[in-house]
């Protein structure tokens, strides 16, 4: 019986080493995500390598920076102005990562990206798919089809090095 519990005990611990608390507050014209972990100081989460499998016709990366605050920002832009970003940005115990989007009138899902829970938002032109994996959240926004950022979503793997 001691055996079980331990090992019961120990499994649910390396699970929530892992959870990213997401609170979601819906306001009457905005939705408010906030991200937190209780169990990562910030400074030990590692930002994947990620390569995109898919990339709409045309598009180009023209910016991939990594910040001291331990977030990156990818850029992809066409000649006609079209874009999407990439906000990688880890959480820890010492941080708190927040989102707020105008999600008056707008369409708004549910999802699935790569087996992670999404939150997927068009409104006008613009749409975004924000989720977590590990200690990451990752924010997908662009002025293409909310299709295409699930596609492009759902192309990024991670690189090991």
């Amino acid at each position: 019986v001691a055996i079980l519990s331990f090992g019961g005990l120990m499994t649910v611990e390396a699970y929530r080493e892992k959870v990213i608390e997401i609170v979601v507050t819906v306001f009457h014209e905005l939705t408010d995500y906030r991200f937190s972990s209780e169990k990562t100081e910030v400074e030990e989460v590692v930002l994947p390598d990620i390569s995109f499998e898919y990339v709409p016709e045309g598009m180009q990366k023209i910016q991939d920076d990594v910040f001291a605050d331990n977030s990156r920002y990818i850029i992809f832009e066409d000649d006609a102005g079209n874009f999407f970003e990439l906000t990688q940005m880890a959480v820890g115990t010492n941080s708190t990562f927040g989102i707020i989007l105008d999600t008056e009138n707008s369409t708004y899902k549910t999802t699935s990206i790569n087996g992670n829970k999404a939150f997927a938002n068009a409104k006008g032109k613009n749409a975004s798919i924000i989720w977590c994996c590990n200690d990451v959240v990752y924010d997908l926004y662009g002025n293409i089809d909310l299709t295409e950022l699930e596609n492009i979503a759902n192309g990024i793997t991670f690189i090991k090095k």
